[in-house]
């Protein structure tokens, strides 16, 4: 029996509308190529559209044939190693993911990596950071731009190998036991 279903992004096809056959299987993946997924029974199918689970060797795979002949791996069933899963899409140049509330959530690490820029934008609210340690790290320039600035801290330390300038029109150095100035020279005034 054929089911007639409307299908977009699977390549050019004379027909506005393509058909799906009775031909719904599982099958293994014995090798991995690009877009051409080979299958233990000598078939030659494509990563589907929907399918967002990077396909990998030895997976147990649900395939689809149309009626034009291509088969594309639909869905991955099962995988003997579980340990990493890849999401991806194949072709897409940008994925959104939009919803009212998102989480990730990483039992022991969450990376996050960009390849040029990495942008994190909240329009009206706050961005937080909780850690034991935070490091930043910039290989030319460190910049923060705030209306106000405020650091609270046990123990704070500046060093520079040659500059420290601190400008503005008024300057407050308060200390409420001791103040030292130790320079090789001291300009005042």
């Amino acid at each position: 029996m054929n089911a007639r279903v409307n299908i977009e992004g699977l390549g050019k096809t004379t027909h506005d509308e393509m058909y799906f056959s009775s031909g719904m299987f599982s099958s293994q993946v014995s090798h991995v190529d690009g877009e051409n997924i080979l299958l233990k029974d000598g078939i030659t199918a494509k990563q589907a559209f929907s399918c967002l689970i990077e396909v990998l060797v030895d997976d147990v795979v649900s395939v689809c044939k149309l009626m034009d002949g291509q088969h594309y791996v639909i869905a991955v069933l099962s995988r003997q190693d579980k340990s990493q899963q890849t999401i991806q899409t194949p072709g897409v140049k940008q994925l959104s993911i939009t919803a009212d509330s998102i989480r990730i959530l990483g039992k022991t690490r969450v990376q996050t990596i960009a390849g040029q820029t990495l942008s994190m934008i909240c329009v009206g609210g706050r961005i937080a950071t909780h850690a034991k340690e935070l490091i930043q790290h910039a290989a030319c320039n460190l910049i923060s731009k705030a209306r106000n600035h405020f650091n609270h801290a046990e123990h704070y330390a500046v060093k520079a190998q040659d500059l420290v300038s601190i400008q503005g029109q008024h300057n407050l150095i308060e200390a409420q036991k001791e103040m030292r100035l130790n320079a090789e020279h001291i300009n005042m005034g």
